[in-house]
């Protein structure tokens, strides 16, 4: 029986982290290496890891430095044995009793490096939403998988996101996560792709995610969100012998600086938002100099309503002062 490595960062997370632990331990796949990454926690979660290492010798606790979540998924990662990685967030959970036992079955079965769940979205003791779970399984290459990150549905986050994800552990011998940065899925999970030869989705919700108020993501508008605009520059020039790919890049490349450059006007960002400004309308322009007429006219006229929206903040400031 191969082993999963489950790696779980843990920072102040003392009112989720029971829930997320005793998740792993009810798995019907039992050879588990739990490896628990205390990020300098100042609150209790640092003495429920080490409870939880006391009563289960699967589980292994590190107390660290804080230096972020990027930092303690690596720090983990690079402390695993097992023959698969899985990413926990702690305030999350597993949501099937039977996922790793289902995962490990299909990697074995296909041949896979990559295994891809589906998730349910938790806010506070409520389901709200449920992604379609048919139970039906889908190959794919790696081209496939990242092309799934731009289909703007309910599958697109499946397929962006870190966790819900059993990974083989060379994945990782050359990959880890950027430090210090927000959306660091969006700088990591297509290169893993790219290393994969074959990449199952599995339509089954094994993983339970949690939407927590004030969160960064969920929270008032965060500086650091403007990384989502670096991630998506680098992947354009990594995947620049993929040209349908550097296109879907593009387009949401264009899409999340424009609304970037609003967040960054209403919430008084004007140097960030000067600066992005100047690169947004050189980045449309470019897109648009390479496109057929139909696309040069809708994209122009995207251009015309983002400057619209700004005028409309400023004339909204100026009435409100």
């Amino acid at each position: 029986m191969k082993m999963i490595s489950i790696i779980i960062p843990v920072y102040n997370v003392q009112s989720f982290l029971n829930e997320c632990i005793e998740s792993i331990l009810a798995q019907t796949y039992s050879n588990l290496e739990i490896i628990l990454v205390n990020d300098g926690s100042t609150d209790n979660s640092g003495d429920i890891c080490d409870y939880y290492s006391e009563i289960d010798g699967r589980i292994f606790v590190f107390h660290k430095k804080n230096g972020g979540l990027s930092d303690a998924r690596n720090y983990g990662i690079s402390r695993a044995t097992g023959d698969y990685i899985y990413l926990l967030d702690s305030d999350d959970y597993l949501y099937k009793e039977d996922a790793f036992e289902r995962m490990v079955e299909f990697s074995e079965k296909y041949n896979s490096e990559i295994v891809l769940g589906c998730y349910v979205e938790k806010r506070e003791q409520h389901i709200i939403n449920i992604v379609l779970e048919d139970e039906t399984i889908e190959t794919m290459s790696p081209v496939q998988a990242i092309q799934n990150i731009y289909n703007y549905d309910s599958y697109r986050a499946i397929f962006t996101v870190a966790h819900n994800k059993l990974y083989k552990r060379e994945l990782f011998s050359t990959l880890c996560y950027p430090v210090g940065k927000l959306h660091e899925d969006e700088f990591l999970t297509y290169k893993l792709y790219l290393k994969a030869k074959n990449i199952i989705f599995f339509r089954y919700n094994t993983y339970a995610y949690r939407i927590r108020k004030n969160s960064i993501m969920t929270g008032s508008y965060n500086i650091k969100r403007l990384h989502a605009v670096e991630a998506l520059k680098e992947r354009i020039y990594l995947l620049e012998k993929y040209p349908d790919l550097v296109f879907q890049s593009e387009r949401a490349l264009i899409k999340t600086m424009e609304v970037n450059l609003i967040e960054l006007y209403k919430n008084n960002f004007y140097k960030e938002f000067h600066t992005l400004k100047t690169e947004y309308k050189k980045t449309i322009f470019d897109f648009i100099k390479k496109q057929r007429m139909l696309l040069k006219i809708k994209y122009y006229l995207k251009y015309c309503v983002v400057h619209f929206k700004i005028l409309n903040c400023k004339r909204k400031k100026k009435i409100n002062k």
